[in-house]
């Protein structure tokens, strides 16, 4: 046996290499890139001696390694076996992932996301004849109650959480008066790489904004994006004066640090007299129609009082399990209309 702390050692061939199955550095090394990396996973490595020991005489004992300690000296060898990419893993998926699929489905996956990123934070599991048998009631059941639900286009939710993603920075004159409007949001939605060439899409709230008024510098404030005629999307812009004299210049909209800001929480909304609001998806359409008889700001304030008083009557009606759910489909919506993904 050969000298080595904390590894199990096994010669190859005439190279006289080891292959090390160890801990501790090795294994730090590596976890580098993942998430969690208290996760004790061994890790197989090829070495080489830097100088070889003489081979120990049959019935005789072992030298120690402090006699010679350059013979626990190593060298790592490239070997294509263990080079080699790790070919993809079928797994069932625990809950909706972005990009990868949603709760329940069997995909296949690049063996390093799918032990760093989902088997580990069960997020996944194998596709094992086992689990394939311990979940299909669930499955079944997920899948029947699916097929009742409307689904949002994956081109409307993708665009939904891009638009909702981050503060709109809207810059105004410190100079001139101006009154918030469409053509001004339209301008100043190119900040974020977004062309709207139909400024009748974005609706204002029923408030009027007029300036330039330094008491409101920074301040946010709430307007709508109907999409496709189908889908409402409440975003928050911050008002930003700008001039061309630099005395009366207070924020930048090209700033790095406030393009990038992101959402706004509960607790800073209603600094601003503002409340958290989610998408609204009608699969029929008419939203134009709607809002032009009710207005944006009159028709989502009575959805949110409908929605509160439904998940108010579902806590006092013992409806855990249902709350549970719409956690986990969150993406999906009842009876031809309601909420997706987080408010904002």
């Amino acid at each position: 046996m050969l000298p080595c702390a904390n590894a199990n050692i096994r010669l190859v061939g005439r190279k006289h290499c080891a292959a090390i199955r160890g801990v501790g550095a090795v294994r730090a090394f590596s976890l580098q890139k993942a998430a969690f990396a208290k996760a004790i996973t061994p890790s197989t490595f090829l070495l080489s001696h830097v100088y070889l020991p003489e081979r120990t005489p049959d019935g005789q004992p072992q030298r120690k390694p402090s006699e010679h300690p350059d013979f626990m000296k190593y060298d790592f060898v490239a070997d294509p076996e263990f080079e080699r990419a790790p070919p993809p893993i079928k797994v069932m998926l625990m809950e909706d992932i972005k990009d990868i699929g949603e709760q329940f489905d069997i995909v296949e996956v690049p063996a390093e996301i799918a032990r760093w990123e989902l088997l580990a934070c069960k997020k996944a599991v194998y596709a094992s004849p086992f689990n394939l048998e311990y979940y299909a009631e669930k499955r079944e059941k997920y899948f029947a109650e699916m097929a009742k639900r409307v689904r949002i286009p994956p081109e409307l939710l993708k665009m939904s959480e891009l638009l909702m993603s981050k503060i709109l920075s809207v810059p105004v004159s410190a100079d001139a008066e101006w009154t918030m409007s469409r053509e001004i949001l339209s301008a100043a939605t190119k900040s974020l790489g977004l062309y709207i060439t139909e400024p009748t899409i974005i609706h204002l709230s029923d408030v009027p904004i007029n300036g330039p008024n330094p008491s409101i510098e920074g301040h946010l404030f709430r307007f709508y994006i109907n999409l496709n005629d189908k889908m409402i999307v409440p975003m928050l812009g911050r008002i930003s004066h700008t001039s061309n004299d630099e005395s009366k210049k207070s924020l930048f909209p090209t700033d790095d640090k406030l393009l990038n800001e992101p959402p706004a929480d509960g607790t800073q909304l209603a600094k601003f007299g503002l409340t958290l609001e989610s998408v609204y998806y009608s699969p029929a359409g008419g939203l134009n129609d709607i809002l032009a008889a009710e207005g944006v700001a009159t028709f989502m304030a009575n959805r949110a009082r409908q929605q509160q008083k439904e998940e108010e009557a579902a806590r006092e009606g013992g409806g855990v399990e249902e709350k549970e759910g719409d956690e986990q489909n969150n993406r999906h919506i009842n009876e031809g209309e309601g909420r997706v993904g987080k408010d904002y």
